[in-house]
């Protein structure tokens, strides 16, 4: 069984004895991510996407074992801002080095039971800044001794990715997406502008906390 920190996350020992293919592990998001309200100054209590999603660990498209884990070594899942396509990566916004995205974006296995058994990476304090649909893409990153030896040249790559369903991000004090007239979807440029002048204009709402 793999040691446990105090807090009670797992510390997975990579194992050389018994190599398992890296090549077969992969990811499912086991808990979709829900709503939040965008807010587009970061401050210390900030809405979050609620429930926050789930995501399991697979190997050859199954809960991965303990022992499958355990030849994992140090990994981590990062979740990463995508539009409501899944093709296009959103997090980055106009101003330099200002991200749509905030929290943890980055996180630590932890061991799941019942409904969800195995290992699992969960992310409870993602915030966007900007209204729109959206998705997540969590991509799986391995330094297990044996990963960097076989796949050096991937080592700072996804092992693999998976793609959560839509989700939305709705404007400060509104719980329904403003469309542009004829329009379906919203936009997110058009939307990131006019929450910044509802940020100047002192506008966005934060809901109170449940």
């Amino acid at each position: 069984m793999p040691r446990h920190t105090r807090a009670g996350a797992p510390v997975l020992q990579g194992g050389r004895d018994r190599p398992v293919d890296h090549d077969f592990y992969g990811l499912v998001v086991c808990q979709q991510p829900g709503a939040t309200t965008a807010q587009i100054e970061v401050t210390s209590v900030m809405p979050v996407i609620t429930p926050g999603p789930i995501v399991q660990l697979t190997y050859r498209n199954r809960p991965a074992s303990t022992y499958e884990c355990e030849q994992l070594g140090r990994a981590q899942v990062s979740a990463v801002l995508y539009d409501d396509s899944g093709r296009r990566m959103v997090n980055e916004m106009r101003a330099v080095g200002q991200q749509r995205m905030v929290g943890d974006t980055s996180a630590a296995p932890t061991w799941g039971s019942g409904t969800w058994a195995g290992l699992l990476f969960q992310f409870d304090n993602l915030s966007v800044r900007t209204p729109g649909t959206y998705r997540l893409q969590f991509w799986l990153i391995m330094s297990s001794p044996a990963f960097q030896d076989r796949y050096c040249h991937r080592s700072e790559r996804p092992v693999s990715k998976c793609t959560s369903d839509v989700f939305y991000a709705y404007p400060g004090g509104v719980r329904k997406p403003i469309l542009a007239p004829g329009r379906t979807e919203p936009d997110v440029e058009e939307l990131e502008s006019e929450t910044e002048t509802f940020g100047r204009q002192g506008r966005i709402v934060v809901p109170a906390s449940s």
